[in-house]
């Protein structure tokens, strides 16, 4: 019988997580140190997309409060890039 890998660094250790994603229907074996790892990553993930989407929302506001808000190409080019990278374009 051959011990199963850890899906993350390849280690044959003796216990692993299964961590599942629904949303992709995949499942991967991990250490549980790898686990950690894994599940600190997706917190501060998540914890800098609600940050990129409070500098949306003010310079969106912004925006509405301005007619002609005067900001330059590189604060633009920023937002932009914000938004690209929640998708919402």
């Amino acid at each position: 019988m051959e011990l199963l890998k850890c899906g993350q660094c390849g280690d044959r250790p003796g216990l692993l997580v299964t961590v599942t994603d629904r949303a992709a229907d995949t499942s991967i074996n991990m250490r549980y140190e790898c686990y950690k790892m894994y599940a600190r990553a997706i917190e501060r993930a998540m914890k800098a997309e609600a940050l990129v989407r409070e500098l949306v929302g003010v310079i969106d506001d912004l925006c509405r409060q301005i007619n002609q808000c005067g900001l330059d190409k590189q604060m633009w080019e920023v937002y932009r890039t914000a938004k690209e990278v929640l998708g919402d374009e």
